[in-house]
């Protein structure tokens, strides 16, 4: 991890007023509290009392452009706005919030918890080697640990760790970090997992065998999901028949192959309308569609919302958010920072 260029002590994110370089659109800064010595980290852990009653304990909703956000929710209660549903949480559960996902959050008085903040890219690169699990956490989770003692517990000490790393520079400090991360992440999948075996929902294969499947074939359609081959091409690749593979990504992954491929496809999408100022026909190039009102179509369908509108929306949010936000003074001790994070995206891996 690059962490010395990168400072994350910030919770909230505001819109860019100042105009935006050739090859980027306005996307999202970050607010904190650096003060001189503040140091730069790649990671943020904060007590959700701690920022939630600066602003009565209604956090409203809100995206990040390049963040993921674990919330480990241990006392009080909540009510989760996410993408415009309402989801309420009780203690002990965790929430998963990848990037560009619009959530706010409505706490009672005796909230406790952690939120813990890391640029998505920094996520990509730890679990290189585990694009399933990378994929996973690419959809935002809502997960209860309720009955779950061992695990409920080890997230708290997890989150504990992760503080006093953070407040100390030793030795080893980011493969500690890195190390805990990965460990709070894969914890939470386990969970999920259980309660899907508990529930039924077993793969017709050994549970290690379909997870190594489906991850070979994430890891094939993360490199060719712009050459639109069909299931069954990579099906072949990975010396089974289609069916086959439908089947085991149903039971892993609970959705189909094409699913999956179309997933990957409208993330990329999502991307690149959110981080730069390509035309809509030329984002429908780079991922292979050679007639864009057809990208057009198949992104309204998978993403329920024209690839126009969607970034017109996000552009219109940063108004909103602009408009809604004083600066505040320079002059005070601790002020709040702008500080900005953009450029061009160049083909984002997993």
């Amino acid at each position: 991890m690059d962490g010395a260029g990168k400072s994350l002590y910030f919770f909230y994110m505001q819109p860019r007023n100042s105009h935006a370089d050739e090859g980027t659109i306005t996307t999202w800064s970050l607010y904190g509290e650096p003060g001189d010595a503040m140091p730069l980290d790649w990671m943020h852990a904060e007590p959700i009392q701690e920022r939630s009653r600066l602003h009565d304990y209604s956090i409203r909703p809100h995206r990040h452009a390049l963040l993921f956000q674990l919330l480990y929710l241990t006392a009080g209660e909540a009510t989760l706005s996410l993408d415009g549903r309402l989801i309420p949480l009780a203690p002990p559960t965790a929430v998963t919030l990848p990037p560009l996902v619009v959530h706010g959050f409505e706490f009672t008085a005796d909230v406790q918890g952690t939120v813990l903040t890391v640029f998505q890219r920094d996520l990509a690169a730890l679990f290189a080697s585990a694009p399933a699990l990378l994929a996973h956490f690419e959809r935002p989770r809502v997960i209860s640990l309720a009955g779950y003692g061992r695990e409920a517990s080890g997230l708290a000490d997890g989150m504990a760790t992760i503080a006093r790393e953070l407040a100390r520079h030793e030795i080893g400090r980011d493969q500690v970090l890195s190390a805990c991360l990965s460990l709070q992440l894969t914890t939470l999948r386990r969970v999920e997992a259980s309660r899907e075996r508990s529930r039924g929902a077993r793969p017709e294969m050994g549970d290690s065998r379909a997870v190594a499947l489906v991850l070979a074939y994430q890891h094939l359609v993360a490199q060719h999901f712009a050459s639109h081959a069909p299931v069954a091409r990579y099906a072949a690749q990975l010396g089974i028949t289609a069916s086959h593979l439908n089947r085991v990504c149903r039971a892993v992954a609970g959705a189909s192959a094409l699913e999956l491929i179309n997933r990957r496809l409208v993330l990329e999408a999502r991307r690149q309308l959110a981080f730069t100022n390509l035309s809509v026909k030329r984002v429908a190039a780079m991922l292979g569609f050679d007639d864009p009102a057809y990208f057009t179509r198949f992104f309204g369908r998978e993403a329920g919302i024209s690839p126009s509108a969607f970034r017109a929306d996000l552009l219109a949010a940063g108004r909103r958010d602009a408009a809604s936000h004083e600066p505040a003074p320079q002059h005070r001790q601790g002020p709040h920072q702008e500080v900005e994070d953009r450029g061009t995206l160049q083909r984002p891996g997993p």
